[in-house]
């Protein structure tokens, strides 16, 4: 070890950390990046969830309007103006195989089909009229969808929504279930 005084400039100097320092500042950072993490993922999980929850409701919403709209009795006109009580009559009950679906009729159109079902967990809405198809996704993220014949009165149909998506490897996902009752609308 040398020593130096303040007029000594050509001694040599010692540069660098020693190995205690180097391992007390590694240790410190790993402790400070375990705070952090933590408490990011503290915050950050419910977030997350918050965000599933949310877009499994609105997705629920989505289907269960354009069902409602499908089985109240009249199906809207294709030009985006609404049906009379004459146009585009829902004959009950609807075909619950494969999906759903729904059989209109009219004094001056030909026959209206409307089905649902499942195509790469998504709920699809076809509407074929004189043999032209008119396919729209209503929700997405749909895991199972099934209807079935309560009565001759009502429909049952249950409706699985699995957010992100099961099949895209995530292991952590949310899932809601919805079981909406279709009654026969009123002649």
């Amino acid at each position: 070890m040398t020593t130096r005084t303040p007029g000594d400039r050509g001694t040599a100097r010692r540069r660098g950390f020693s190995m205690a320092e180097l391992i007390i500042a590694t240790f410190l950072t790993s402790l400070l990046g375990l705070l952090i993490g933590t408490a990011v993922a503290t915050f950050v999980r419910p977030v997350v969830e918050i965000d599933g929850r949310t877009r499994l409701a609105v997705e629920a919403r989505l289907a269960a309007e354009s069902l409602a709209q499908d089985l109240s009795g009249y199906l809207a006109d294709g030009g985006g103006e609404p049906g009379d009580l004459n146009q585009y009559k829902l004959q009950w009950p609807p075909d619950p195989t494969d999906g759903l679906s729904l059989s209109y009729t009219a004094a001056d159109a030909g026959p209206v089909v409307v089905s649902y079902s499942i195509q790469d967990q998504r709920l699809h809405r076809r509407k074929t009229v004189a043999g032209v198809d008119e396919d729209v996704c209503v929700a997405r993220h749909v895991s199972g969808f099934s209807a079935a014949m309560e009565s001759d009165e009502s429909v049952i149909l249950l409706l699985t929504l699995t957010y992100p998506d099961a099949g895209a490897g995530s292991s952590t996902y949310f899932s809601c279930s919805y079981k909406l009752i279709g009654v026969k609308p009123p002649s």
